[in-house]
């Protein structure tokens, strides 16, 4: 194999990247990214990337593709926090605290807030969910799940329980049964579902079954955080179990531009 003449590695590259390299027989290749075959001396062991068009005289001494030293490598440490901070700032999803409350100013416990998207569509959250029973008592007694969610029912008590619902969101029934029921029941269907025991008239729940991953629940202060919210329209709503008997959620549009939001509602919804 024919070798190019010796020439200090500094020479080298500043030819390489020069734009007006001396006219030779053989074409210039101008790929990107190539490893150049030096003679022994002339450029250390360590392969080095070259940039831009490189002149050979003979085609064999190119050897393609080599593996580029990353982009972010070579970027001062300037640009570099600033093009992470972009691709952060536009990749990443931002959360929504909410604050509920009932007519009177008083926080509400265990409301229901969820966001449904406006625009584009609704994504799907494969999420499992478990109500108990303990000391003849559904716990949580309110839950809330994406539709499409299946929630066991396991019995935690002594007794044995007979788990039902006779709501038009989602009718079942789990016969009499101790420790965990064979299958667990799948909510399909968007809409408040409530469940009892066949045998303890006490124990209620509820369950709200929502269409949006984006959901949450009111802890002891009446706020919740929905975390992983990308920016754009929502229908912003809340439900809570002591609404009266066929009241709807209340709903808001809300315009979820990124980074921290809040917002508050206001229930007409007694405390349990």
């Amino acid at each position: 194999m024919q070798m190019p003449p010796r020439c200090s590695r500094a020479a080298f590259l500043a030819r390489a990247r020069c734009s007006g390299l001396p006219k030779c027989k053989a074409p210039v290749l101008k790929s990107a990214h190539y490893f150049y075959r030096a003679s022994p001396g002339t450029i250390p062991d360590r392969a080095s990337t070259l940039h831009g068009a490189v002149a050979s005289q003979n085609q064999h001494d190119m050897i393609s593709p080599a593996p580029s030293v990353p982009l972010l490598r070579r970027l001062p440490r300037g640009r570099l926090f600033l093009l992470l901070s972009c691709l952060l700032a536009s990749t990443a999803h931002a959360s929504l605290q909410v604050y509920v409350q009932d007519t009177g100013g008083r926080a509400l416990v265990d409301a229901v807030v969820y966001a449904e998207p406006i625009d584009g569509p609704v994504p799907k959250a494969a999420r499992g969910a478990e109500i108990e029973q303990k000391e003849k008592r559904f716990l949580p007694a309110v839950t809330v799940v994406q539709a499409g969610t299946s929630i066991s029912f396991p019995n935690r008590d002594t007794v044995r329980h007979h788990v039902y619902s006779l709501s038009p969101a989602k009718v079942f029934d789990l016969k009499l049964y101790a420790g965990d029921p064979p299958n667990p029941v799948t909510f399909d269907k968007p809409g408040t579902v409530v469940i009892g025991c066949n045998i303890h008239d006490q124990m209620a729940a509820w369950i709200h079954v929502v269409s949006t991953p984006h959901f949450g629940k009111t802890d002891s202060t009446g706020k919740v955080r929905i975390e992983g919210m990308p920016s754009g329209r929502y229908r912003l709503k809340a439900w809570h179990p002591g609404l009266p008997p066929g009241a709807p959620p209340a709903e808001q549009v809300f315009n979820h531009t990124g980074g921290e939001a809040s917002a508050s509602i206001t229930l007409n919804a007694r405390m349990r």
